[in-house]
């Protein structure tokens, strides 16, 4: 992954510039693939970004209970504000362990 962005966060707005480097926003989160448990994104229906991809990151070596790490990568495509959540969720994928809400805010950067 050698591109550039935001790193996208809980704590605070993120602001996603349309046009720039930084029209991309990156959700790293610890993952296990032992567990069996999966990370899932939920996008919201503002249109303001959209989910880009998704990657799964399994220890190297694999050895069971090692960590890993998943990502989002997200992209703005137009001007506002929307809520993503991911959710990391049990086997089976019914049931939600942890539940990360990130606030993401589109403009345009300004010279």
């Amino acid at each position: 992954m050698d591109e550039t962005g935001v790193l996208l966060n809980e704590a605070f707005e993120n602001n996603l510039h349309i046009g720039t480097e930084n029209e991309i926003g990156w959700f790293i989160a610890d993952w296990i693939p032992s567990t069996g448990r999966r990370w899932q994104i939920i996008p919201d229906n503002s249109g303001t970004y959209e989910i880009d991809e998704q990657i799964e990151l399994p220890p190297a070596p694999y050895v069971p209970g090692a960590p890993g790490a998943f990502v989002g990568k997200i992209k703005a495509i137009k001007l506002g504000e929307g809520t993503c959540m991911f959710n990391l969720l049990h086997p089976g994928g019914k049931e939600i362990v942890k539940t990360i809400t990130v606030k993401i805010v589109v403009n345009v950067m300004e010279d």
